[in-house]
Formats: C-alpha cells, structure tokens, sequence
C-alpha cells in the first residue's frame, strides 16, 4: 500500500487530531454539484454561452442518445480513451471496464452511457452513475478539436443532465473536479452548466516517511 486516503467526511473537522497523531495531511477538495429537484428545466441556470453551444452543436447535425448495443459501448470507449490519453491528472480505467459495466451496472440501471453521434459516428459521450436520489457523471469527454462545431462535450454533459432531470434524481455531481489547483480546466468547464462548488477535506498518509514528511511540511 502507497497511498491511504480519506474521504466523503461530511464535517471538515472530524478526526482531525486523530489523523494528525497519525501523520495524515489534510487537502481541501473541491466539489461540484447541480441541484435538479427545483428545476422546471435542464437549461435553467447555464450560462448563456452554454445554451448557444448546445443549440448549435444539434443545429450542426450532432445527435445524442443512450448506448445500447455492444458496439456502441466498444467504440464509445475507444473515443474516450483517446481523450483522456491527453489528460495527464484524469484517470481512465481498463479497455474492458465498460463492458463489465453494461453487463452488470447498466442492465441492473444503475449506471448509463450517452454518446454523441454525428453522421453515425461517435464523437463524444459520457458515463453516469446513480445511487438514491442522486446522480454522478463519473466520465465525460468528446472530440472537440475535429468536431468544434458540433460540441461534442458539451452535449454529452447536457444529455446526462436532462437525463437525471427528467427521472426525477435531486442532484448530479460532477466527479473527479476537486484537486486542489486554482486552474481546473475541467471544473471551469462544468461550472458553466450551472453547479455550485463547495469544498470538503481529504486525508492521505503516504507510506514513504521522508515524502509524508515532506508532503506534511507543505499542507500542515
């Protein structure tokens, strides 16, 4: 074991001097989520610039919709792996993760995949997770660069959004947003869909000392 980290602490003081008897540093991390329950529509706190790029992303021929065959999934994974090999702070799982996902979480309707098509191919698309009354975007990205007209990205993040909505869900939270950099170029982006950022606490304890020793000097 490397790293041990502790999360989802839902008061930014609990534990602290336990966890600091045990040389953990504590980082503050951010979080963004869109309120949905009090919404008549998806649109209604995005920016205005938002809502030009999804009108125009459809009006240039862009379709977006739920993934439903084998092939789909298989092509939609392979796009967004490309997309995020160019994202050195962004994780992406296995080749195979997507399909163990359709087999067991999407077919249980616990999880969705949206793409973004245009002449039948797939330029963008994101993953959604949901659990109670909750919804969270857990992967998101498109081919901005080849397809600018179309915003890709965009649609996908909207698809997910209208989606949750309209199935009664409260909130979606965008994930993986929070490391601590004053430039996020992936929480500026979600931030125009009309979410809040709100701030929480992590733990970690890296289990090399002169690095947790270092790391503590640096965030205590």
């Amino acid at each position: 074991c490397v790293l041990i980290e502790f999360r989802n602490l839902n008061n930014s003081m609990f534990g602290y001097r336990v966890f600091r008897a045990n040389d953990y540093f504590p980082v503050n991390w951010l979080r963004v989520h869109n309120s949905l329950h009090s919404m008549k529509n998806t649109e209604d706190r995005f920016s205005p610039s938002r809502i030009r790029q999804i009108k125009k992303g459809l009006k240039n021929g862009a379709k977006v919709e739920e993934a439903h065959t084998v092939e789909e999934i298989h092509d939609f994974s392979r796009m967004l792996h490309k997309v995020y090999s160019s994202r050195i702070r962004r994780y992406f799982p296995a080749n195979d993760f997507f399909h163990h996902m359709n087999n067991i979480l999407i077919k249980g309707q616990q999880a969705k995949i949206f793409v973004v098509k245009y002449k039948e191919k797939i330029i963008g698309g994101s993953v959604c997770m949901y659990s109670g009354d909750d919804a969270y975007l857990w992967f998101s990205g498109g081919m901005k660069k080849t397809y600018a007209l179309q915003y890709p990205g965009v649609l996908a993040v909207w698809k997910a959004l209208e989606d949750a909505r309209q199935r009664g869900f409260r909130h979606m939270e965008f994930m993986d947003v929070g490391l601590p950099f004053r430039k996020h170029g992936y929480r500026d982006f979600v931030l125009r869909f009309g979410g809040k950022q709100s701030s929480t606490r992590r733990w970690f304890r890296v289990n090399w000392n002169w690095l947790n020793k270092l790391l503590i000097k640096f965030y205590v």
